[in-house]
């Protein structure tokens, strides 16, 4: 995940930056985030380039692995998972009201939080 401006909410970051950014690691972290919180804006405001060869993704496993682990232990307790599911299904009818108006905010912020499920399940 990188991002748009600060590492994962608003700027470019590259595959190294990952263990270090201030949103993910609030991801992974004990904080149970609800589904209204202001953050997730700020998570699935990032750009990032997906990892097209088998090579980029590897590179791209390897360093998401620390904080995968960090989030599936984190989330027994905090239930983050399931508030990013919300989120998503919240933001539902905003999405079909971005496509037929063109605006692309919510379509792009839903897309990187089903690249956060994908990432989360795989």
């Amino acid at each position: 995940f990188t991002s748009t401006r600060d590492l994962m909410g608003a700027s470019n970051s590259n595959l190294a930056d990952l263990s270090k950014n201030e949103a993910l690691n609030r991801l992974v972290s004990k904080e149970v985030l609800s589904p209204s919180d202001p953050f997730w804006n700020s998570l699935l405001s990032y750009n990032f380039k997906l990892p097209v060869s088998k090579t980029d993704w590897k590179t791209f496993e390897q360093s998401i692995e620390e904080l995968q682990k960090r989030f599936l232990i984190s989330n027994l307790k905090t239930g983050n998972f399931v508030s990013l599911l919300r989120v998503i299904l919240l933001r539902h009818s905003e999405l079909k009201n971005s496509v037929l108006t063109e605006n692309s905010l919510f379509i792009w912020q839903t897309y990187n939080a089903l690249f956060i499920v994908r990432t989360v399940l795989k």
